[in-house]
């Protein structure tokens, strides 16, 4: 797609994750805690709900569509998966946004307990960078890409659309 001139108003968009069915993070759930579960209905069930979820970002009149970072676990896993040079530190104190978190202390204690933390999939285990870092992630990317560019089409396309995750997060250096 070229790119697009706009000169009647500002084109909506979103990042990060939404929420996702209960049936997709069942089978997340499976597989990344090591359980039996069936690919090709991991695959089918994860194009369906970002299908879903991209035909209620038209109806609410997001332009730049995303896929809610329906098919990865987390952003730490996420790092992990797809970039070569960081590590895990599961031994590593999560410091979040702290000054946000001291300012309004009785929201975050609520929204670490059930939502954020509350909804994981995965515990949640800070990544270090360790080395040079390179990207390794192509094929699940051609998967998330082709997932959204369908559910654009079929959601009445052309629009345009991304792959959402956040970059921010990583936090500290080795």
């Amino acid at each position: 797609m070229g790119r697009q001139q706009n000169t009647d108003h500002i084109q909506t968009t979103h990042i990060g994750s939404l929420p996702r069915p209960h049936k997709l993070l069942d089978l997340l759930k499976a597989k990344y805690g090591h359980q039996p579960y069936d690919e090709d209905e991991l695959n089918s069930t994860l194009a369906q709900a970002v299908a879903d979820c991209v035909r209620k970002q038209v109806e609410c009149g997001i332009e730049i569509v995303t896929d809610g970072e329906y098919s990865k676990p987390g952003f730490f896993t996420y790092i992990r998966e797809r970039f070569d040079g960081f590590e895990a530190r599961p031994d590593q104190k999560l410091i979040l946004f702290q000054k946000e978190v001291s300012a309004f202390p009785e929201y975050y204690a609520q929204y670490f307990k059930e939502a954020m933390m509350g909804g994981a999939i995965l515990p949640i285990v800070p990544v270090v960078c360790t080395k040079p870092v390179r990207y390794k992630g192509e094929e699940k990317l051609q998967i998330d890409i082709a997932n959204v560019k369908a559910a654009a089409n079929a959601a009445g396309g052309p629009r345009r659309s991304r792959v959402s995750t956040s970059h921010c997060a990583v936090g500290r250096w080795d």
